[in-house]
């Protein structure tokens, strides 16, 4: 073949080439364009059933909550009706109650801590407010004894007064606070402002009214001589009240500030100084009207 043959041939099977390379691209992307077709579609359809499922979940959840609050509505309804009938049935048996126990509770034994009390229904309900008055009126629930007794667990103590009070006794509940000792007194205020007996309170008070200088009528002749019962115990040797200062020149003893008769004792002559009277140990709160200091040494005087 001459040259001019050959390249004839040769630009011949080129455009075959081409043609061939071109129509196989355009197959390929007629093969992608489909493919891609299809993802599309099938993506689409991906999303369209998700959506679908996501409206019938909310929609189910939605009609569930719905259920739920009319189910709640109903329970909240029928638990009114049930708390206004548990009212009204509690108001009639309190009526009931009280009545029976206004009828039935002339007498009314009482057991406190083991020991046994009676009396009446009238004398135990003479304040409304009182604790026994809203017991027995079925304000609260009433523990009884084996033997029908209203119990109540707490230490009798000095019960007797209390009821004693009840009862109008007032002269002789006088003369059994004036026979208590601090802790008895102490004990006997607790019980009264459990029960609820205010009207007590203020008889169980020591009232001091000052007259003179050296009367009988002060905290301290009160606490040396046990209410006015014995002759003088000077209060703080007997440990009723602990005196206690900024110092001790007269290098006496400390009971001399508390005694009943003239007896020195004084402080360094400086600025501050102070004596301390403590009636913690008679566990008694006091609140001040008078007090006497007495300058019983020449030489020496009270100071500020």
């Amino acid at each position: 073949m001459s040259p001019q043959e050959v390249w004839a041939e040769f630009v011949k099977q080129n455009d075959k080439f081409k043609r061939q390379l071109e129509q196989s691209l355009e197959e390929k992307e007629k093969y992608i364009s489909l493919r891609l077709s299809e993802v599309e579609k099938k993506e689409k359809q991906l999303i369209n059933e998700q959506e679908k499922k996501m409206k019938q979940i909310v929609e189910k959840a939605m009609l569930h909550e719905r259920a739920m609050q009319k189910k709640f509505k109903e329970r909240e309804k029928m638990l009114n009706q049930h708390e206004k009938d548990l009212e009204e049935r509690t108001q009639v048996l309190d009526e009931l109650s009280g009545r029976i126990n206004k009828t039935n509770a002339k007498f009314v034994k009482l057991n406190i801590g083991g020991t046994n009390f009676q009396t009446t229904y009238n004398t135990l309900t003479k304040y409304p407010d009182s604790y026994f008055a809203m017991r027995l009126n079925g304000k609260f629930t009433s523990e009884l004894d084996e033997s029908g007794a209203h119990f109540i667990d707490r230490k009798p103590g000095k019960f007797e007064i209390i009821l004693d009070h009840l009862r109008g006794e007032d002269e002789e509940v006088d003369m059994m606070i004036k026979s208590l000792t601090s802790n008895e007194r102490a004990t006997l205020v607790r019980d009264v402002n459990f029960y609820g007996i205010y009207s007590m309170v203020e008889q169980l008070k020591f009232k001091s009214v000052y007259t003179h200088d050296y009367d009988n009528n002060g905290i301290l002749y009160w606490l040396g001589t046990q209410r006015g019962t014995t002759t003088y115990t000077n209060p703080h040797t007997s440990r009723k009240v602990i005196v206690s200062a900024s110092s001790n020149s007269s290098r006496t003893d400390y009971s001399n500030v508390v005694c009943n008769n003239n007896a020195q004792f004084y402080t360094k002559n400086a600025n501050n100084s102070y004596v301390v009277i403590d009636f913690r140990p008679s566990n008694i709160e006091i609140t001040p009207t008078y007090y006497t200091l007495s300058d019983g040494c020449s030489g020496h005087s009270i100071r500020n």
